[in-house]
C-alpha cells in the first residue's frame, strides 16, 4: 500500500475516537483527556480487537442495516443504490478501525515493516534559507 493509503486508513481509524473526545470536551470538565491504555498482557489479537470492540459494534450494527436494507427493498431504483453508498461510506471508519485493530494485534513477524529510512519526505536533506540583506 501507499503511504497516502495508509494514512487515509489510519485518518479514518482515529475519525470517531477523536470526535467522541471533542464532544466530551464540549460538554464536561470533569473528564480529562488521557491517554488511551495499552493492553500489555493476552493474546495481541484479541486486546488489538478489544482496543476496538466500540467500532466493531457500531461496524455489526452497520452492516446488518445494509442487509436488512438490501433483503427488504431490493436494489430496483437509484435512490436504493444511493443509501447502499451511504450506508457504505459510514461504515469505512469503523471498518478502518476494526481492520487497524487487528493488524495491531498480528505478530511483530507477520506485520509488514516501514522501509529503513522512512518515507521519501523525511528523507530529503533540508537547508535553510538565507534571506539577503539589503543595503
Amino acid at each position: 500500500m501507499s503511504d497516502r493509503i495508509r494514512a487515509a486508513l489510519a485518518g479514518l481509524a482515529l475519525s470517531h475516537t477523536v470526535a467522541k473526545a471533542v464532544i466530551w470536551g464540549l460538554f464536561t470538565s470533569e473528564r480529562p483527556f488521557l491517554r488511551t491504555p495499552k493492553y500489555r498482557s493476552g493474546p495481541r489479537l484479541r486486546t488489538g480487537l478489544a482496543m476496538a470492540s466500540e467500532e466493531a459494534i457500531i461496524l455489526a450494527i452497520l452492516i446488518a442495516i445494509t442487509v436488512g436494507f438490501v433483503a427488504t427493498n431490493g436494489l430496483w431504483h437509484f435512490d436504493e443504490w444511493l443509501w447502499l453508498a451511504i450506508l457504505i461510506v459510514l461504515s469505512l471508519p469503523y471498518a478502518a478501525t476494526v481492520l487497524l485493530g487487528a493488524i495491531n494485534g498480528l505478530p511483530p513477524e507477520l506485520r509488514r515493516r516501514a522501509p529503513a529510512g522512512g518515507p521519501a519526505l523525511l528523507r530529503c536533506k533540508v537547508e535553510p534559507v538565507v534571506q539577503a540583506r539589503e543595503n
